[in-house]
């Protein structure tokens, strides 16, 4: 049977000075981007120690008005440094989620693409804010050219 944790559990002072490992980790993934249900699952061990999550959500909300998240959030978001909290990699997963997810509009699908070709060096913004094939090598840049100048295709 799963153990019931209340919201009011979970905002008191008391709750926060026993589980402050939990409660670090909880910050931690909050300020580095992570949904607040998933934050709250993932630092308070939800599913190792069988907690009931009917009430998830309200947990969650309990954790970020608690005190002691309060009193750190900011100092500890301050303290980070940006390359700890996002990287190109971080950025190619999240839109590569953003490509794949059959449930996405399909603007959001093409944009996450331009960004993910821009980042990868596959294309380069111009002045005028559309995006260009990048040239790799010169024979890149002459193919193109030449399908430009003389249209179909080049050996």
């Amino acid at each position: 049977m799963s153990v019931q944790l209340l919201p009011q559990r979970v905002a008191s002072p008391e709750f926060a000075h026993v589980c402050r490992p939990m409660f670090d980790k909880f910050i931690e993934l909050r300020i580095i981007g992570y949904d607040r249900d998933l934050a709250f699952m993932e630092a308070f061990e939800v599913f190792q120690l069988d907690i009931d999550i009917s009430n998830l959500s309200h947990n969650a909300l309990a954790a970020e008005c608690n005190e002691y998240f309060r009193a750190n959030y900011a100092r500890r978001l301050q303290e980070a440094k940006p390359e700890q909290l996002w990287s190109a990699k971080e950025a190619c997963a999240q839109l590569l989620r953003i490509v794949r997810d059959p449930s996405a509009r399909h603007t959001a699908k093409i944009q996450a693409i331009a960004s993910l070709n821009v980042l990868l060096g596959i294309t380069e913004m111009t002045e005028t804010g559309q995006q260009k094939l990048v040239d790799r090598e010169m024979a890149d840049f002459y193919s193109r050219r030449v399908q430009q100048t003389y249209g179909g295709v080049t050996h």
